[in-house]
């Protein structure tokens, strides 16, 4: 008697709708996910299946340098022997003109396509970064030019070979969107695994959405483009105010669905070297990126929103189509078995995102961590609201 009371059907047809609600609402977010899928499932985008050429467009690395001397020596070395046969290097160091001249006379014995510039220190108001690339643009021999920075680990001798396949590959490539990632390591704190859950999903979205061929944001320290585009769209004028989140604007200006690749894979990736004050650039970095939104399309950004408000329905659902068959254990038993699936497959999903993207693949605090994320954005922003004017250049 007792058991058939628990497990009996005799229960309100409102559970049976919220289960189903549930389970529309997972399927929603398996269809608005898929950004994330394509990241988990491709390493190298191309636009078109065009033939292989032989060429290999000249190009120009640009490197912002800020680094010490001997920091510095150990990234030429690694730079200045990559296997890409037909480049050079524009390094801009940001100090004066004497120590510039200095190291230059140095390293230029050494390297014969390495050729030094510099930002005088007596430039206020503008984003040092940004003047960087104006003036290794302007200075640039080649058709093409990558942009980079000295705080970034390259991980091997085919770091622009990989960034220039698609150039080789297809013609009508214009832009190739790299990736940098988090050294997760120097994360520290009870917070460290959700930092890196956030970072995975920020990536995740802007790449997925690239891959798809619909790219409104890149990485300016792994950028690849063509020179002409800088000049065409007037270089940063359309960001002169800006200190920050420039590099978004100009890569959703000079993107489109034909002219732009991803590369991911695991020589093209650099690594972020914080030297151990990776909470603060973690900070700077998610600040930046949630102010440049405003100038981004907004699809994506609902998208990730719809993403959350689904998350929540499903949860929502279950518990409420639980709660309201008791003392029948039946709508539970259902709705357990929804939720479960639904985390199961978020948690299978992420963890191949991860994987690609060299982040540390988490399991059991996902769902949570999922559900947190719209609330964990709210408070990030109320909190940091007072430091968004250094994101003007005035």
């Amino acid at each position: 008697m007792t058991d058939n009371y628990f497990f009996t059907f005799d229960f309100q047809l409102i559970c049976w709708c919220l289960i189903g609600a549930a389970i529309l609402c997972g399927a929603l977010v398996w269809w608005l996910i898929a950004p994330f899928r394509r990241t988990a499932a491709t390493s190298v985008y191309v636009p078109t299946e065009a033939p292989s050429t032989t060429s290999h467009p000249a190009l120009t690395v640009i490197v912002y340098a800020s680094a010490h001397l001997d920091e510095l020596d150990a990234y030429l070395e690694k730079l200045m022997h990559q296997d890409y046969t037909n480049f050079d290097v524009v390094l801009v160091y940001d100090s004066g003109a004497s120590a510039t001249a200095a190291i230059s006379e140095h390293y230029n014995a050494l390297y014969e396509n390495l050729y030094f510039t510099f930002i005088p220190p007596e430039s206020h108001h503008l984003s040092r970064r940004k003047l960087a690339v104006t003036l290794g643009v302007k200075a640039a021999k080649g058709d093409v030019v990558i942009t980079t920075d000295t705080e970034y680990t390259i991980p091997s001798d085919s770091w622009l070979s990989e960034m220039m396949d698609p150039f080789t590959r297809d013609a009508s490539t214009e832009v190739v969107l790299g990736f940098t990632r988090y050294d997760f390591k120097e994360l520290s704190g009870a917070s460290r695994w959700y930092r890196q859950f956030d970072a995975v999903l920020t990536s995740a979205m802007w790449l997925g959405y690239a891959i798809g061929g619909r790219p409104y944001r890149g990485d300016g320290a792994n950028l690849a483009f063509m020179k002409h585009l800088f000049f065409e769209q007037k270089g940063f004028a359309r960001t002169l105010t800006l200190q920050t989140g420039y590099e978004d604007v100009f890569v959703n200006d000079i993107t489109s669905s034909d002219n732009t690749a991803v590369m991911l894979s695991p020589d093209s990736v650099l690594t972020a070297y914080w030297n151990g004050d990776a909470s603060r650039m973690w900070t700077d970095r998610k600040e930046r990126a949630d102010f440049s939104a405003r100038w981004l399309p907004s699809a994506p950004f609902l998208r990730a929103g719809a993403i959350s408000a689904m998350q929540w329905g499903v949860a929502g659902c279950c518990i409420a189509a639980g709660i309201i068959g008791l003392p029948s254990l039946i709508p539970a038993i259902l709705a357990l078995i929804v939720l479960i699936t639904f985390w199961i497959y978020e948690i299978i999903l992420y963890r191949k995102v991860a994987a690609r993207l060299q982040a540390v693949k988490l399991c059991l605090s996902l769902p949570l961590f999922w559900l947190w994320h719209p609330v964990g954005n709210l408070l990030f922003r109320w909190r940091h609201r007072p430091d968004r004017f250094k994101n003007y250049a005035f």
